[in-house]
């Protein structure tokens, strides 16, 4: 489980640390505050394999040319984005990054793994004109106390298209079954499975008749994803974007309840949320083990990440002034 992390010059953070980071840990805090920021130093901080992680991170901030440059604050080719984790099992290996032009249009990131080595040693990342990524070698990094780390953030189309392989790698389950927390919400619901279409496997949602599960409502599409997700094996961290998009209120105690089981099973889960009904309902949820959770307010003052922290029972009596940070 991760514990902390240290952040310097990755995107709109020049400098942030958070401690104290429990099994379920909630990020709320105005636009800008840096909780998607946070979410992607975690990623890029314990994924066992670096450059995997800079795709992952740079694709899902898409839209603008040669991505690579904006992962760094300021766009500086001075600066080197440096990020660390600490988890219960020890230290992590610090991954730092600086942007390098690579030639005509586009740029690349040199990686490095270390506080001491030099940045030219670093393995090369770049992006293709076909938005093919490499590295110029392997390079793996496993941070001791992790199993596997994902990133998920549900507004993203194009992740969606991976559950099938989500569904696959997390079925059948021992001990807890995710299909019984969508079942709270779609009481009709029969089945789980997938099912190919023109050669590709597509997830199904089995009611009075087979859907796709795209084509359920982007609500129980989410609620789906949410549940498979955190349905990972012990010992596994789950980075989620925003849970409650596209979700009915109602459906957030489903969620909820999806979330802290999959932490009594030794997941931990660190999520970013708008919502003030969410923040309730995972409380009430974890109310049997509230030591397990904490609520981070976040703001950025001169690029410099403030956090006030509301540990388990003090999250309970300071929902006024999440709700203040929320609304």
């Amino acid at each position: 489980m991760i514990t902390s992390v240290d952040i310097k010059h990755l995107r709109g953070i020049n400098d942030g640390r958070l401690e104290g980071l429990t099994p379920l840990t909630v990020l709320v805090g105005p636009n800008g505050s840096g909780k998607s920021t946070v979410l992607e130093a975690l990623y890029l901080g314990a994924h066992s394999n670096p450059v995997a992680a800079v795709e992952t991170v740079i694709v899902l901030r898409g839209g603008v040319p040669d991505g690579t440059r904006w992962l760094v604050a300021g766009c500086s080719k001075a600066a080197e984005v440096c990020v660390a984790v600490t988890t219960t099992a020890g230290a992590g290996t610090p991954r730092r990054y600086r942007y390098y032009d690579a030639g005509g249009a586009g740029g690349g990131l040199r990686c490095v793994l270390g506080a001491e080595e030099p940045m030219e040693r670093g393995v090369f990342i770049t992006c293709d004109d076909g938005g093919r990524w490499s590295a110029d070698r392997p390079v793996e990094d496993h941070v001791p106390g992790i199993s596997e780390v994902s990133l998920v953030d549900l507004g993203d189309k194009k992740q969606a298209t991976y559950l099938p392989d989500v569904f696959s790698s997390r079925h059948p389950l021992t001990g807890r079954d995710p299909a019984e927390f969508l079942r709270s919400v779609l009481p009709e619901l029969k089945t789980v499975e997938i099912l190919t279409h023109s050669g590709r496997p597509v997830l199904h949602l089995t009611q009075t008749g087979h859907v796709p599960a795209p084509l359920s409502g982007d609500g129980i599409h989410a609620l789906t994803r949410i549940v498979y997700e955190v349905a990972a094996p012990a010992g596994s961290v789950v980075l989620l974007e925003e849970p409650e998009v596209h979700q009915h209120p109602a459906a957030f105690r489903a969620s909820a309840r999806a979330i802290v089981a999959a932490v009594r099973e030794g997941v931990q889960v660190v999520l970013t949320t708008h919502s003030l009904e969410l923040v309730e309902a995972l409380l009430a949820e974890a109310r049997d083990v509230l030591g397990d959770i904490s609520v981070y307010g976040l703001v950025l003052r001169d690029s410099r990440l403030i956090s006030a922290r509301f540990p388990g029972e003090e999250a309970r009596f300071a929902l006024v002034q999440i709700g203040e940070d929320l609304r």
